[in-house]
């Protein structure tokens, strides 16, 4: 696909979107602070409102992208999923999980942990949670990332390439480092120019500073 945006009202074409998934049952009324809600979502009722929304967008000639296809095609590729598994357990100071993610069969079910997270309960399904340095009082070992549904926030096209947004939550820190392996290594994002990112990927791009939100079309 070739990248292109040189209007900010001219005719959608392609959209990526995120259907609502179990990360947004993980906001409760003693946490949703901490993920940035204001209210509880009624996950089913939300489900159904985002197919008739994408049924709309179908029916007026837009593609819909599903970012989670996106997520389970890159991860089919062991090299890459090694790297994203890894970078994701550092970042969230869990990296005794990396090994036993990258030995899980189902690529869904991995890429259902790396958006929704990982209890301490869920984890002792298929490993042993007691070698993770993480206190009693911690509920995730691998927090979820319910704010992936604005995907808007992530990155944005401007001209033929990409600005990745460097997210100013840690909560929210994931969801560019999913986004960027995803652009970086699916085949949807093929480009003439080698480099793809205009912004968000160089050591003096990243955090402190911070940048995120915009609407594209391409």
């Amino acid at each position: 696909m070739e990248l292109s945006v040189t209007s900010e009202f001219g005719e959608l074409e392609v959209v990526l979107v995120k259907k609502p998934g179990d990360e947004c049952s993980r906001p409760v009324p003693q946490n949703m602070n901490r993920y940035l809600f204001d209210d509880i979502l009624w996950v089913a009722q939300a489900q159904g409102e985002h197919d008739v929304f994408v049924h709309i967008l179908e029916e007026q000639g837009v593609e819909v992208i599903y970012i989670d296809d996106l997520l389970r095609d890159v991860l089919d590729d062991r090299t890459v999923r090694s790297s994203i598994v890894y970078e994701v357990c550092h970042q969230e100071n869990c990296e005794a999980l990396a090994d036993t993610l990258l030995d899980l069969d189902d690529i869904t079910q991995l890429q259902n942990i790396l958006v929704a997270g990982l209890t301490r309960a869920e984890a002792e399904r298929f490993t042993d949670v007691s070698v993770y340095d993480k206190t009693d009082s911690e509920e995730y070992l691998l927090k979820p990332i319910p704010n992936l549904y604005f995907c808007r926030d992530v990155a944005a096209v401007v001209g033929d390439r990409i600005i990745l947004c460097n997210m100013r939550h840690e909560v929210r820190i994931r969801e560019s480092i999913l986004m960027r392996y995803i652009i970086k290594y699916h085949p949807t994002f093929r480009m003439a120019r080698e480099e793809k990112f205009l912004f968000g990927v160089e050591d003096t791009e990243l955090r402190p500073y911070t940048v995120e939100g915009g609407i594209s079309s391409y």
